[in-house]
C-alpha cells in the first residue's frame, strides 16, 4: 500500500522535494534563533548588543521568506495531488464504467471527500515535516555529542523519548472512517427515501438507527481524544525536562545544549501528526484503491471498430433483458419505433444494454451492423443517445447544461435544440435547477437532440407531461428523419407518431 502511494504521489514530488527543504532550513534557521542568543549569553563574544540583534533579525527574515517558499511548494503540491487523485477516481466511477457495486453513494463520496483529502494531508503536510524531524533530531544529538558525550546520552534519550510518545495507546482511525461512512450512507438513504419514510411512519426507526450510528462515533472520537491528549501532554513535558537535565548534569555547555533542545522540539511534534495521520492514510488508500481497481464493468475491444454515418439499424437478437426471457427485434436505420411493456419486462434494461451501461451475458446487439462488443463506448455514445426518466441536470445554465454533450454548440443551436423539444421559452441563462419538473424533462431530451444522435433512446422521459405535451413531443420527435428513435413508454399517448409499437412482453423468447 506504501509504494503505491508513493506511486501515486510521483507526479508532485518536486514540488514535494522543495516544500521539505525550504522547511528544514525554516527549522534550522527558527532552532538558530534560539541557540545564537544562548550561545552569546554563555560565551558572552566580544560583539555589540546592535549587532546580536541584526544577525537575529537576517536569522528570522530568511526563516520567514524559507517558510513563505515552503508554503507554496506544499500548496502546490496537494493541489496537484487533489486534482490527479480525483480525477482518477471520476474515471473510475464514470469513463471506464466500473463503481464498485459495494459502495453506496454515501462511501464514495466519503471517499471522494474525507478520503482523498486524508491522503492529500499526509503527503503535503505530514512527510516533510517528518522528514525534517528525522533530520533534526539526527544532527541535533551529533551536535550534542560533540559539545559533551553526556549531553549528547541525554539528548539521545530526549529525541528517543519524542518518538515513541506515539506508541502511546492505540489509534481507531479505521473506525472513525468506517463509522462516518455509514453515518454519510445512513443520511444519503434518508434523503433519497424520504417520501417513503414519511409515508411508512418509519421517522422513528430511522432516526433511532442513526443515533446508535452516532453513539458508535462518539465513542471512538472520545477515546482517540484522550490518546491524542496525552500524546500531545507528552510531547510538551520532554523537551523541557531534557533541558532541565542538560543544565544540571553538564553546566559548562548546560545553557546551549538546552537551547539546541528546546530548538530541535517544534520540529520533533511532526512525529505525532506522523503517528496520527499515517494509519488515517492507509485505511483511506484502501478504501480509495478499492474503486480504482474495482474490475471494468464492461470490457473495451482491443481493436475498436467505427460505426457508419447516418441513420443506423438496430438488431437484437435473444438477448436477456428480463428473468422471463430474451428478445429479438430489429428496427430499420431511420424507422421510429415504441417500445411498451409491464414494470419489470426489461424495457429500460434492454435501453441500457444497447448503450453499453449494463453487461450483455448472450445473446448480440448489432448496431449499423456492426457488433456493439466490437465498438468502443465512446464511439458507441457519441452515435447513441440515451434519455432517461430520472435524467440529471447539472447547478448550470441552460446553456451550460446542453453544451453538457456538445461543447461546441452554438447559441443558434441550442435554441434549436430546446424548439425541437417544445421549450422554446426558456432562456439560455435560466438556472436549470429551477425549472419545473416538466421542464427539466424537456431540456434533458433537448441535451440529447443537442448531439445529433444517429440513434435516439428516449426511456420514460416524458412522464412529467401532460397528454397533451407528450402528443406534442412524440409528433416533434417524429420530425427527424435522419435519426433511428426509439421511444419506451407506459402510456401510448407518447407513441403517436411512431412507425409501430412493440409490446415486450409479446416478442419475448421463452
Amino acid at each position: 500500500m506504501i509504494s503505491r502511494l508513493l506511486q501515486l504521489a510521483k507526479k508532485v514530488w518536486p514540488e514535494l522535494g522543495a516544500s521539505t527543504l525550504l522547511r528544514l532550513l525554516n527549522q534550522l534557521l527558527t532552532a538558530a534563533l534560539i541557540v545564537f542568543p544562548a550561545w552569546v549569553l554563555s560565551r558572552k563574544p566580544d560583539i555589540s548588543l546592535l549587532a546580536v540583534a541584526i544577525i537575529m533579525a537576517l536569522i528570522a527574515l530568511t526563516a520567514a521568506v524559507c517558510r513563505w517558499g515552503e508554503q507554496v511548494c506544499g500548496h502546490r503540491a496537494a493541489f496537484g495531488l487533489l486534482a490527479h487523485m480525483r480525477v482518477m477516481l471520476y474515471d473510475a466511477l464514470v469513463h471506464k464504467g466500473s463503481p464498485s457495486p459495494i459502495h453506496g453513494s454515501g462511501s464514495i463520496m466519503s471517499v471522494a471527500t474525507r478520503d482523498i483529502n486524508s491522503i492529500e494531508v499526509f503527503f503535503a503536510h505530514t512527510i516533510g515535516p517528518t522528514v525534517t524531524a528525522v533530520l533534526l533530531s539526527a544532527g541535533g544529538v551529533i551536535t550534542l555529542a560533540t559539545l559533551d558525550p553526556v549531553a549528547g546520552l541525554i539528548g539521545l534519550l530526549g529525541v528517543l523519548i519524542a518518538w515513541l510518545i506515539p506508541l502511546i495507546g492505540k489509534q481507531s482511525s479505521s473506525s472513525e472512517a468506517t463509522s462516518r461512512g455509514h453515518i454519510a450512507q445512513h443520511l444519503t438513504e434518508d434523503a433519497a427515501g424520504r417520501l417513503e419514510i414519511n409515508s411508512h411512519g418509519a421517522q422513528a426507526t430511522r432516526l433511532n438507527a442513526l443515533e446508535v450510528k452516532e453513539q458508535q462515533l462518539e465513542q471512538v472520537v472520545t477515546r482517540q481524544g484522550l490518546i491524542v491528549g496525552i500524546r500531545q501532554g507528552a510531547a510538551l513535558l520532554w523537551p523541557w525536562i531534557s533541558a532541565g537535565m542538560l543544565v544540571a548534569l553538564v553546566p559548562h555547555v548546560g545553557i546551549v545544549a538546552a537551547a539546541i533542545i528546546l530548538g530541535i522540539s517544534p520540529a520533533l511534534d511532526a512525529v505525532e501528526g506522523f503517528a496520527r495521520t499515517m494509519p488515517t492514510a492507509l485505511n483511506s488508500a484502501q478504501r480509495y484503491f478499492q474503486i480504482i481497481d474495482a474490475p471494468v464493468a464492461i470490457a473495451e475491444p482491443d481493436e475498436p471498430k467505427p460505426l457508419p454515418k447516418g441513420p443506423l439499424k438496430l438488431r437484437i437478437s435473444r438477448v436477456p433483458v428480463s428473468a422471463k426471457g430474451t428478445v429479438s427485434l430489429e428496427v430499420a436505420a431511420g424507422e421510429h419505433i415504441g417500445i411498451i411493456g409491464s414494470s419489470g419486462s426489461g424495457k429500460s434494461t434492454l435501453a441500457k444494454l444497447i448503450l453499453k451501461l449494463a453487461q450483455l451475458r448472450s445473446g448480440t446487439i448489432t448496431i449499423g451492423g456492426v457488433d456493439i462488443a466490437e465498438v468502443s463506448s465512446a464511439e458507441l455514445r457519441k452515435s447513441v443517445t440515451l434519455v432517461e426518466q430520472k435524467s440529471v441536470l447539472f447547478r448550470a445554465s441552460v446553456l451550460e447544461n446542453l453544451r453538457m454533450g456538445n461543447p461546441e454548440l452554438s447559441e443558434d443551436e441550442a435554441r434549436e435544440a430546446l424548439r425541437l423539444a417544445s421549450i422554446s421559452e426558456l432562456p439560455l441563462d435560466a438556472d436549470a435547477l429551477r425549472l419545473s419538473g416538466g421542464q427539466q424533462q424537456r431540456l434533458c431530451l433537448a441535451r440529447a437532440l443537442a448531439r445529433t444522435p444517429q440513434v435516439l433512446i428516449v426511456d420514460e422521459a416524458t412522464s412529467h407531461q401532460d397528454a397533451l405535451n407528450q402528443a406534442d413531443l412524440s409528433q416533434t420527435l417524429a420530425t427527424l428523419k435522419d435519426t433511428t428513435v426509439i421511444i419506451i413508454a407506459h402510456r401510448t399517448a407518447a407513441l403517436t407518431h411512431v412507425d409501430r409499437i412493440i409490446d415486450l412482453e409479446e416478442i419475448k423468447n421463452p
